[in-house]
């Protein structure tokens, strides 16, 4: 009930699209209009669409599905739906009701449903039971967030009537235009591609995704006395976009330099900006000559000449003689300023010089060394280690009572040997990944994504608690040791769980650079341990059945010194526990392996 309790929690709390950390509040029920600053509705069509089926409902009969999605297969973070009355002169009553999704809270006085984070989303379904009188005819609204400055206002789904009764004429509705695309997705924006530049590491630098001579984006570079001549050219679908280029000393966001290209549907424009960590700031235009600019078949192109001298108080790198990592990146804009990126940016992998014109370089997918120090050292921790001192805390006190290892039990200085190796590998890892991200960093994507750094604290936290609580603990055989025995215990399995289910969620991160198939791995760990956990059990069982002598969470009336288990439970056990290391060994080995030699 704690680890639920906790999950709970985590995947409750989410960053929002609206503008709120939960959704759409109710004063947006009315105008159906997010309150995002410096932002306009689009006047485009909208690539989401709101479908019901069946479209006839029958007043207290069943349920009709109505479904947000993305035909065009563009995501949307945030959505407000409402149910409404689609005639000019409604018959007022109730609207009936929603279910309430996963992820979706009830706002509009019932009416309607929200998000409640802003992961990514390409359909969503609720079932709208009509109530049980009649409400005319009635219809869907709602408004579709892509981005803060990217939204959709009150899309309309079909008039939905009322089984059995003659359709209103269509002088007496709403008469809702229709904004969105077609439900078979015709209109949807097309995927665009372009030529590569055959002049590619011959007269011109590259940086692009090309395949073969195919691209989505390119970046090329012709150097001059005093200059570079640069050109940004990507796959844009709409107005208000922008594409940018980076330069950087590491792979890491923060004291980046950047220009970037904004497209707002009339023109096109270059600036100069800066990144000081996971913001961005603008900086003008000093230094940029925009030369040309295109917007053809939804690709964007800008040509501009940059001063290579430093500039704007060293915002702007220098291009003199300098190699730096070069990032790409695409994203929503507003007022010529420029949003969060789409996705995670292009970057080269080494430093590149904006002078060399031999230069051909595709994007690499970029892998921090420490993010995979970081990644090694819980696997050790949670995959190994604490699985070794939870096995033997629980099925081997009774081994080995006449054997001492280091003046102490056996199967204690073993636990404790485990215990102390996952305390010293998690605080590392914490540090390293705090060292690597410079300080507490959120996590775009879906919601086992952004809870993995909350539960990485929460993990940290019990490791360090618990050794602490040990080293207070009561004797055995004392009136307040079952006390501690539990609680021990739970915090200890509590921070298991968790850590496990962590590695779980941290290996799906981009910044991972991990295969999918490790997933299938770290299942099979979980399918083990339950397993090794399932025998165990049973032999205890049986030891307890058969040779009462098991040490229990509430021990005060044992012995100060158990007699040995029967020889077969002893021999059953130690062939467990044998089998049971070398199988931990196996997996682990695969893990690092796997995560290290990355996604190739």
């Amino acid at each position: 009930m704690m680890v639920a309790a906790v999950l709970f929690l985590l995947m409750s709390v989410s960053q929002c699209a609206w503008g709120y950390e939960d959704g759409a509040p109710d004063s947006a029920c009315s105008s159906l209009t997010p309150s995002h600053d410096s932002a306009q509705t689009q006047t485009t069509p909208s690539p989401f669409r709101i479908s019901v089926n069946p479209t006839t409902y029958t007043p207290g009969g069943s349920s009709l599905t109505v479904t947000l999605d993305s035909p065009c297969g563009t995501p949307f973070k945030g959505y407000l739906l409402k149910v409404d009355y689609a005639e000019v002169n409604p018959i007022t009553g109730l609207l009936g009701s929603f279910n309430t999704p996963a992820g979706s809270k009830s706002v509009c006085t019932g009416n309607g449903r929200t998000h409640q984070d802003s992961t990514n989303k390409l359909s969503i379904q609720f079932q709208w039971t009509p109530p049980q009188s009649s409400a005319g005819t009635i219809m869907f609204r709602a408004t579709f967030v892509q981005s803060k400055t990217i939204f959709w206002v009150d899309v309309h789904s079909d008039p939905v009537y009322e089984a059995g009764k003659t359709t209103p004429p269509p002088a007496s509705l709403v008469s809702p235009v229709r904004t969105t695309i077609s439900p078979q997705g015709n209109g949807c924006p097309a995927k665009s591609s372009f030529t590569k530049d055959p002049n590619c590491g011959k007269t011109k630098g590259c940086f692009s995704d090309c395949v073969g001579d195919s691209c989505s984006f390119l970046v090329t570079w012709v150097p001059s006395t005093n200059s570079v001549n640069i050109t940004l050219q990507a796959s844009v679908a709409s107005s208000n976009r922008y594409i940018a280029l980076g330069l950087s000393n590491d792979l890491n966001m923060g004291d980046d330099s950047v220009n970037e290209c904004i497209y707002d549907g009339s023109t096109a424009a270059v600036y100069n900006s800066y990144n000081p960590g996971k913001s961005n700031q603008k900086l003008g235009q000093d230094g940029l000559t925009l030369s040309s600019w295109s917007y053809r078949s939804q690709i964007l192109t800008c040509e501009f000449v940059r001063m290579k001298a430093v500039g704007l108080s060293g915002q702007r790198f220098t291009l003199s003689g300098k190699s730096y990592i070069l990032f790409f990146a695409t994203g929503p804009s507003s007022n010529g300023d420029i949003s969060e990126h789409d996705s995670e940016p292009a970057a080269t992998g080494t430093a590149v010089s904006l002078e060399d014109t031999t230069v051909d370089i595709s994007k690499t997918e970029i892998t921090s060394p420490l993010v995979k120090a970081h990644g090694s050292l819980m696997m050790v921790a949670w995959i190994f280690a604490a699985s070794v001192g939870i096995v033997m805390a629980r099925y081997f006190k009774p081994m080995w009572p006449d054997s001492k290892l280091f003046g102490q039990k056996v199967w204690f200085q073993i636990h404790r040997g485990s215990m102390v190796l996952v305390l010293l590998c998690t605080v590392i890892a914490f540090i390293i990944i705090f060292v690597e991200a410079g300080d507490y960093s959120e996590i775009s994507g879906e919601d086992f994504k952004k809870a993995h750094p909350v539960l990485g604290i929460i993990v940290t936290a019990l490791c360090i608690i618990n050794p602490i609580m040990a080293l207070f603990r009561c004797h055995p055989g004392t009136k307040n040791r079952p006390i501690f025995n539990w609680a021990h215990w739970a915090v200890g399995f509590t921070a298991y769980i968790l850590g496990v289910l962590t590695i779980f969620f941290g290996v799906k991160l981009e910044g991972a650079g991990a295969p999918e198939y490790i997933i299938y791995v770290l299942a099979a760990f979980v399918c083990w341990q339950i397993f090794v956990f399932l025998i165990l059990e049973l032999v205890q069982l049986l030891g307890k059945i058969l040779h009462n002598d098991s040490y229990e969470m509430g021990e005060p009336h044992l012995p100060a010194k158990p007699v040995g288990e029967k020889k077969e439970a002893v021999l059953a056990k130690n062939v467990l526990l044998a089998i049971h290391i070398a199988a931990l060994t196996g997996f682990i080995i695969a893990l690092l392996v796997i995560l290290n030699k990355g996604s190739e």
